[in-house]
């Protein structure tokens, strides 16, 4: 009998986990109608992710930046889209592999700034550069499926730093998971660029959805009023898509344009 009450219990949990959540956090993005995200800062002039790129995005008016996060071997967050060096280095081999000491050879934007390369920034001293009123989207790239040591590591960051105001996301939903189970109080955003593993939303529950801007309908706008997550999209970079975000009350937009910046407190409009 115990264990039969016990078996009901478990249904029950999970059945209510799946379909009767609705997330009841405070909006990271505040009472903003709409808030735009410089995607790897500002890499025209500059590469991407790197602290210049930042500093050109802060200048053209964006208050919140996105940018990508991995580690080396000794535990430094390093700012980056690739764990593999030779996508976007000079560099060979693995990121993860190496220790922060052993990549001060490493310039990035060999192949799209081959006459402004930079280094590879810290995640530390980006923070530290930059204002202390910036907000970030925190991207985690992912090595491995339960490689859980970004998240830790930035945490770390986080704290030490006092960054006030994130989101920490990735496309990974165990990241989410982690950080759900043991930082709750991290606002998180689940990154998807298929559809077909939207459902997973439903079961680690994110503060905020980041599809491609092109997933987006009506159902997917009905979802995320009925569980009251926020709704960011990348990467729009044109005035028709803009517009249409602004139409369908979606709370966050990843841009690399800067053509609308400045009117509305700094963000575009």
């Amino acid at each position: 009998m115990i264990e039969l009450l016990f078996i009901v219990l478990c249904m029950f949990l999970l059945v209510r986990h799946r379909l009767y959540w609705k997330n009841t956090d405070v909006s990271v993005f505040g009472d903003e109608k709409i808030i735009y995200m410089a995607h790897r800062g500002h890499p025209f002039d500059t590469p991407e992710n790197t602290l210049e790129s930042f500093k050109e995005a802060v200048t053209k008016g964006f208050s919140w930046i996105e940018l990508d996060l991995v580690t080396t071997k000794d535990g430094t967050i390093i700012c980056s889209h690739n764990y593999d060096l030779e996508r976007e280095t000079n560099g060979k081999g693995w990121i993860r592999d190496l220790n922060y000491s052993e990549l001060g050879y490493v310039r990035t934007g060999i192949y799209t700034h081959p006459e402004n390369t930079s280094e590879l920034p810290r995640l530390k001293t980006v923070v530290q550069k930059l204002p202390d009123s910036l907000c970030y989207n925190f991207e985690i790239k992912i090595f491995s499926l339960f490689d859980f040591s970004v998240v830790v590591s930035l945490v770390e960051l986080i704290k030490k730093e006092k960054i006030k105001k994130y989101i920490v996301s990735s496309f990974n939903p165990l990241i989410i998971v982690f950080i759900k189970i043991f930082y709750p109080y991290i606002k998180t955003g689940f990154l998807l660029e298929n559809r077909k593993y939207l459902w997973l939303t439903n079961w680690i529950h994110p503060s905020c959805l980041h599809p491609r801007v092109d997933m987006v309908d009506d159902e997917l706008i009905n979802m995320i009023d009925e569980r009251n997550i926020d709704l960011s999209v990348w990467t729009v970079n044109n005035k028709k898509a803009v517009e249409w975000c602004r139409k369908h009350k979606i709370k966050g937009v990843i841009t690399d344009s800067d053509e609308y910046t400045i009117n509305y407190k700094g963000f575009i409009v």
